[in-house]
């Protein structure tokens, strides 16, 4: 404790602009992350932040690790700084932290420290209660993303997601990672497809009035949106959170809709003789990505946000379905099904051009971005029965995040 004083006083006196970059697919920053500290009773408490942060970070794309025996650095060389030392391990920062407990509270004092510059990138204090250790851990692993890349960190995001049973589905959220798995709704119905709106909401499609409507919960009750249909699935609201685009049948036909907020007009945005569904946003609003069996088998389709000068961009296979447009625009995701019956995510450019398959072990389905648009999580029979995984955007790096069977339909925060 005492000597993380030392380091604050050493090294906040100093300013400094830290100019931010973009690292999707470019080299990775060199961060060191010396050991948390503490009194003796926090020690555990210390380990596990650390290891949080450490976990954030690689997570991240953004950063290799190092770690302080391959720096070859002790806490020592820190006071006072060995420059000379410090900027021969060939690192670009240094991340360091504190933890202690005030009335009941877990605070973490993190500093962020710019070896190029001598100075601290930034001190922030996270509180929390005991239980809340990981979150305020992800939120200082936030806060070193942002001030070394410029990006926003995706740490403190949830996932929803439909638990199935034998004949009731509910939903549940969990941390980025699988941690605090919890219910949002449980009442005997069938209640799918969560997504979220801007402001952290979540809204989801649930069957408790017999017929399948979008609803929200409010004050524990389910409050349908303000549309009238016989089917409502399939939701996202456009990135600006302005309007909400989903798929409704009327008349049996089921087509996409765009719900103008606030003032509820309501829009229909296909109006061929056909099957329409899984509306996704471009970046910009200005395009909406959907499935569409207008051809015959289903395949995606992109067009204006009006519908007009839609284009087919899915040619391989007969069934392709559930788009998902990256945050960054250059990829949407998609589910095809492979000759012998398998179904498997398949990304391509919002041209058509560029397909890449991600997975090939098992059923894989319902993919959702990150919202930093680096990683994908999705649903996958892989081990027996459906789980959630994360991959990176390329396919690689794999890991199980929720074990529990019947896991489907997740949905990354924004």
């Amino acid at each position: 404790m005492f000597a993380l004083y030392l380091i604050l006083n050493l090294f906040l006196s100093q300013s400094d602009i830290y100019v931010g970059i973009t690292a999707y697919g470019k080299e990775q920053i060199d961060i060191i992350i010396m050991p948390f500290t503490s009194s003796g009773e926090l020690s555990g408490t210390a380990t596990q932040s650390q290891q949080i942060v450490g976990s954030d970070l690689l997570y991240s794309l953004y950063f290799s690790i190092v770690t302080p025996q391959e720096a070859g650095l002790t806490i020592g060389d820190l006071l006072p700084p060995r420059w000379s030392k410090l900027q021969a391990t060939g690192t670009e920062a240094i991340a360091i932290a504190s933890i202690s407990e005030e009335g009941g509270k877990i605070l973490i004092k993190g500093v962020l420290l710019d070896l190029y510059s001598e100075s601290a990138i930034f001190e922030n204090t996270y509180t929390g209660s005991r239980d809340q250790i990981r979150k305020i851990s992800h939120e200082f692993s936030d806060d070193i993303v942002a001030a070394l890349t410029g990006e926003k960190g995706i740490f403190t995001t949830r996932i929803a997601y439909t638990r199935r049973g034998h004949s009731t589905s509910g939903v549940r959220v969990c941390d980025y990672d699988g941690f605090n798995d919890e219910s949002f709704v449980s009442n005997g119905s069938i209640n799918i497809s969560p997504f979220w709106n801007s402001s952290g909401g979540l809204l989801f499609t649930s069957y408790v009035s017999e017929k399948p409507e979008i609803v929200t919960l409010a004050q524990g009750k389910l409050e349908p949106i303000p549309v009238s249909g016989n089917l409502q699935v399939g939701g996202e609201f456009s990135p600006d959170g302005s309007s909400l685009a989903f798929a409704m049948n009327i008349d049996g036909n089921t087509d996409i809709y765009v719900l103008e907020l606030p003032g509820n007009n309501l829009k229909r945005v296909t109006t061929a003789h056909s099957i329409e569904c899984s509306p996704t946003w471009s970046p910009s609003g200005n395009e909406i990505a959907f499935t569409s069996d207008r051809a015959g088998g289903p395949q995606i389709y992109v067009s204006g946000r009006d519908g007009i000068n839609a284009r087919q961009i899915t040619f391989t296979g007969s069934y392709n379905t559930s788009p998902a447009w990256s945050p960054r625009g250059d990829r949407i995701l998609f589910v095809g099904m492979q000759g012998g019956g398998s179904f498997q995510i398949f990304s391509v450019s919002p041209s058509g051009d560029n397909l890449r398959q991600l997975t090939a072990v098992g059923d894989n389905e319902d993919p959702s971005w990150s919202p930093d648009g680096l990683h994908v999580v999705f649903s996958s029979n892989r081990s027996g029965n459906d789980r959630l995984y994360t991959m990176n955007f390329d396919g690689t790096f794999v890991r199980e995040i929720v074990s529990s069977p019947g896991s489907v339909m997740p949905a990354w925060s924004k």
